[in-house]
């Protein structure tokens, strides 16, 4: 736990004042203030970081298969077949109460022409989040104004899409991101939805 805090705490003040810059509500204060908790943890047993695979952040996927299953489970679904998402949920049964719930498959992407379009799609959205990730609070008016008229368009369109999906059911939408991340979609799609 000592170096791995003694690192955390390093990383900070190296990007100190990029932090500064870039979250809103950060300041010289709050670092420090950071600063002394992961210097009064580092005795402490880190509890969520103990014996697990070095270099790894996510040893299976298959929960973010089953948040599906639970929340629709009036609908059908298919998924690509990837053999260790297979092999875990064989180790399951499903069930709504007493009902068993089998309102999923695994099928091949190759031979399904939707499994084929939601790899497209996740393939885009994967690339966008990469972009906000990267992106700086600081630089969002200027990329907004240094838009082509085909970039803005499509931007709506994605914007569109994603706010017609939360419409539909909020249940539709789950981010595994920062709130900084958030903060900085939404300041990039304000004038592309109204």
């Amino acid at each position: 736990a000592n170096k791995f805090l003694i690192e955390i705490k390093s990383y900070i003040f190296k990007h100190k004042d990029e932090v500064i810059r870039n979250i809103k509500g950060i300041d010289e204060y709050s670092i420090l203030v950071l600063a002394d908790i992961l210097r009064n943890a580092q005795n402490e047993e880190l509890v969520f970081i103990q014996n697990n695979q070095n270099y790894e952040l996510i040893d299976r996927l298959a929960e973010f298969y089953m948040r599906s299953l639970g929340l629709f489970k009036n609908s059908e679904h298919i998924f690509d077949e990837e053999e260790n998402i297979i092999d875990y949920f064989d180790k399951f049964e499903f069930y709504d109460e007493d009902q068993m719930l089998n309102h999923f498959k695994f099928e091949k992407s190759h031979t399904h022409l939707l499994i084929q379009l939601s790899d497209v799609v996740v393939g885009i959205l994967g690339k966008y989040n990469e972009f906000i990730n990267d992106l700086k609070f600081d630089d969002i008016a200027k990329i907004k104004n240094n838009l082509n008229d085909l970039q803005k368009e499509n931007f709506r369109k994605l914007f569109e899409l994603c706010k017609n999906a939360e419409l539909s059911s909020k249940a539709f939408v789950h981010y595994i991101t920062a709130l900084t991340n958030i903060e900085k979609e939404r300041l990039l799609s304000l004038e592309f939805i109204q």
